[in-house]
C-alpha cells in the first residue's frame, strides 16, 4: 500500500513542477521531499517525473498516478466527511486548529455568540505547528484552521476569510531603547541578541525573518529557540534579548513588553480557512461569526 504522505508529496510536486516551491507549500526542506519522491517511485519500480529546462513533468506512469490518485482523494475525503456528519445528528464537536495564541485569547467571546444559536456545539480549540494546518483540515481532523501568512498560502486550494492583517514587530522590554521609537529598521538588529520562534516550529516567519536580515547586509545573531510563543517573555524580561512577534499578539503580552513596528517587514495575513466541499451548517455559521478586515 502506498504511503499517504508520499502521496500527498507526489501530488504537490506535480502540482508544483519543482522541488523548490513544492517544499515550500508542504512546509519541509527540499531534501525531505526529494527523498520522499526517490522512496515512491522505488516503491513503485517506476520512474514518476522527468527533468526538463521548463522543470519536472510526469512520465506515463507518473500521470497514471496522478489521475488516479485524484480520484482516490476525493472518494476518502467525501466518505469521512459523510462518516462524520451522519455521527453528529444530536450533538457536535467544532474542530478549530490556530498556530499562534492570538485565536486561543481572541475567540472566546465569538464562542460565547456562537454558542447562544448552537448550545449543543463544544468548540475544541487545538494549536500545531503550521506545517501541520493545512494536513489536518484536508483529511478532516479539524473542521477550520486560523493561519498566518505573508504569501496567502492555501487561500487557492480553501475557502478563507480574512481576519486580520499585521506586520512583524520588535519586542523589548520598556527599558530597552528600541521602546521609545514607533518604528526600527531591519539594520538595527545586527547588535542584538534575539529569541525567536524554532524554525521547525514556524518555517515560514523565520525563513521571513533570516530574509530580511540578509537583505540588511547581515545574519542575526539567534541566542535562543524555542517551541512556543509564551517561552519568548521571559527572555526579553530579562532585558538580556530581544525578539520578534506579529503586531497581532500586543494585546496579550505581559505589560513590561513594548511592540516596536519593524521598518521593512511585509504585510501578514490572518485567514480563517475551511474545506470548499464543506457543508456542514455548524462550520458554516462559525465562520460568519468571525470578524472581518475591512479591505
Amino acid at each position: 500500500m502506498i504511503n499517504s504522505t508520499r502521496l500527498e508529496y507526489f501530488m504537490a510536486l506535480a502540482q508544483a513542477r519543482t522541488f523548490t516551491q513544492a517544499a515550500q507549500e508542504l512546509y519541509i526542506s527540499q531534501p525531505a521531499l526529494s527523498k520522499q519522491i526517490s522512496q515512491l517511485e522505488q516503491e513503485l519500480g517506476v520512474r514518476l517525473f522527468e527533468r526538463g529546462a521548463r522543470g519536472l513533468t510526469l512520465t506515463f506512469a507518473g500521470r497514471i498516478l496522478y489521475d488516479e490518485a485524484l480520484g482516490i482523494i476525493k472518494y476518502a475525503d467525501d466518505m469521512v466527511h459523510r462518516v462524520r456528519i451522519a455521527g453528529r445528528v444530536n450533538s457536535f464537536t467544532l474542530r478549530v486548529g490556530t498556530m499562534t495564541p492570538w485565536a486561543e485569547l481572541t475567540l472566546p467571546p465569538y464562542i460565547h455568540e456562537y454558542r447562544q444559536q448552537h448550545g449543543n456545539v463544544t468548540v475544541n480549540l487545538q494549536r500545531y505547528v503550521p506545517s501541520a494546518l493545512f494536513a489536518k483540515l484536508r483529511s478532516g481532523e479539524v473542521d477550520v484552521i486560523l493561519f498566518r501568512t505573508f504569501r496567502k498560502a492555501g487561500t487557492a486550494e480553501f475557502n478563507h476569510k480574512l481576519l486580520k492583517r499585521t506586520r512583524l514587530c520588535v519586542v523589548v522590554h520598556r527599558s530597552h531603547p528600541f521602546a521609545r521609537r514607533e518604528s526600527v529598521p531591519v539594520r538595527e538588529l545586527k547588535n542584538q541578541s534575539i529569541a525567536m520562534v524554532s524554525r521547525k516550529v514556524n518555517q515560514e516567519s523565520h525563513n521571513d525573518m533570516m530574509e530580511l536580515c540578509r537583505k540588511a547586509g547581515f545574519r542575526p545573531n539567534i541566542a535562543a529557540e524555542c517551541s512556543l510563543v509564551e517561552s519568548l517573555y521571559p527572555m526579553v524580561l530579562s532585558q538580556s534579548m530581544v525578539t520578534i512577534l506579529s503586531g497581532d499578539m500586543e494585546d496579550y503580552v505581559p505589560n513590561s513588553l513594548v511592540f516596536v513596528r519593524l521598518e521593512e517587514s511585509n504585510e501578514a495575513e490572518l485567514f480563517a480557512m475551511w474545506r470548499k466541499e464543506e457543508e456542514n451548517r455548524y462550520v458554516r455559521d462559525f465562520i460568519s461569526i468571525l470578524p472581518a478586515e475591512e479591505g
